[in-house]
């Protein structure tokens, strides 16, 4: 029995001198490979990763541009909206303007009468507060009134005028005016033929 026990111990022995052995191996040849390995899946990892944050970096470029064209886009069509509106605004006034025009044309026409100079002068205050108005907004009034230019004129009407060449401006039925360089409303005109 006791020669059992010494060969289970020997045969225990031989187990562990193989495991020994088996060690051995992977901490020279095995361990250097498996090394090898891991070193070569984490390089494959970080260039992997070293072009998705190129490709991230485009794409937040590309996203930082496209926001910078975006905010321009945005304060021209602000600008545009603005100075539309105010061209809306400056049109619908420039009706009132041609009735006061009209209202003082027709007060000077007649006699003047003493108790509505005072009523007068008022209205006439009143005529050049707008024109301030207009002018603080860059509106003036179209001064090219001697030949017609479908531009900046509408022809109401040909007449005959000995004093006027043909295509020249005879008469002004309703003044026209600019802002800042455009047509805000064209002039009406009367045209010789």
């Amino acid at each position: 029995m006791a020669f059992d026990e010494k060969q289970t111990y020997n045969g225990q022995d031989n187990v562990d001198k193989e495991r020994d052995e088996d060690s051995q191996d992977l901490d020279g040849n095995g361990d250097q490979e498996v090394v090898a390995d891991v070193e070569q899946k984490h390089k494959e990892d970080r260039e992997v990763c070293a072009k998705e944050v190129a490709n991230l970096h485009d794409i937040c470029k590309s996203l930082a541009a496209d926001f910078e064209n975006y905010k321009k886009r945005v304060e021209r069509d602000r600008i545009a909206w603005t100075q539309s509106a105010r061209a809306e605004l400056l049109r619908d006034l420039l009706p009132v303007i041609d009735d006061f025009d009209r209202a003082l044309s027709e007060y000077h026409k007649k006699e003047p009468v003493a108790h509505q100079e005072s009523w007068i002068a008022g209205f006439e205050l009143i005529r050049k507060a707008f024109d301030k108005v207009l002018h603080t907004y860059g509106v003036t009034v179209i001064d090219q009134m001697v030949t017609f230019d479908p531009e900046l004129h509408e022809a109401l009407a040909h007449v005959e005028s000995a004093t006027h060449e043909s295509g020249q401006i005879v008469d002004v039925v309703q003044k026209g005016y600019m802002l800042n360089g455009t047509v805000l409303r064209v002039a009406r005109v009367t045209v010789a033929k």
